[in-house]
């Protein structure tokens, strides 16, 4: 009789571990899943970011630019308004 109680508890053990094993292998599968999941969410989250951020680069940039070509033509203005005197200058 303990030859048949040893054995009844090995097949028991062996159920135990093969139920173990199968839950292992789905956690595993799901943890594989998540982790996929999150990265294209992450992947897609840092596309629309880099996206934002370069427009609002290409708008400061285009600012930037417009007030340079506004300053530069003012000051070109300027320079073109003097009088010069070539006389007074060649004196010195």
């Amino acid at each position: 009789m303990s030859d048949e109680v040893l054995q009844r508890l090995l097949e028991v053990e062996k159920e135990a571990a093969s139920i173990v094993e199968d839950a292992q292998k789905k956690a595993g599968e799901a943890l594989s899943e998540a982790d996929r999941r999150d990265r294209l969410a992450y992947n897609d989250r840092y596309k629309e970011a880099v996206a934002a951020l370069d427009s609002a680069r290409e708008k400061e940039l285009a600012n930037i630019t417009r007030i340079y070509e506004e300053e530069l033509a003012v000051y070109r203005n300027e320079l073109d308004a003097r009088v010069l005197d070539y006389e007074a200058f060649n004196r010195v």
